[in-house]
């Protein structure tokens, strides 16, 4: 039951390598540094999240700890750092807006304002 389930899962392995020639792309051989830093977090990524070592980690708690440390504290590091910083720029402008919009819209700051209200004790 356990090998069937110790594979490598292909779709993410093509949508990793499809983000690594995009990333090729856009940085080209202008930026080397960023691209080798950007494709190792993808790499290490894939490592983690697409290879066996997934439902391994399932099994004993110190892989399980081994690929989440990894996850939370390299992974991210080396993917910031092989962005560009126009790339980013955009990326992080587009979620600023739209997570503005989401929580500044009337719908959803009424909804939370009377939650808050019905939760909160009487005082009076």
């Amino acid at each position: 039951m356990i090998s069937q389930q110790l594979k490598w899962n292909i779709p993410f392995l093509i949508i990793c390598v499809l983000i690594i020639g995009l990333s090729y792309f856009f940085t080209g051989k202008r930026q080397l540094n960023q691209f080798i830093l950007f494709s190792g977090g993808m790499i290490l990524l894939y490592l983690l999240q697409g290879s066996p070592l997934r439902t391994i980690s399932h099994l004993t708690f110190t892989t399980h700890m081994l690929q989440i440390s990894l996850l939370y504290f390299i992974v991210p590091q080396f993917l910031l750092l092989g962005m560009t910083t126009t790339f980013y720029q955009k990326v992080s402008h587009s979620l600023l807006k739209r997570m503005n919009f989401i929580i500044l819209s009337p719908c959803v700051s009424r909804g939370l304002r009377d939650k808050k209200r019905s939760t909160s004790p009487n005082l009076v």
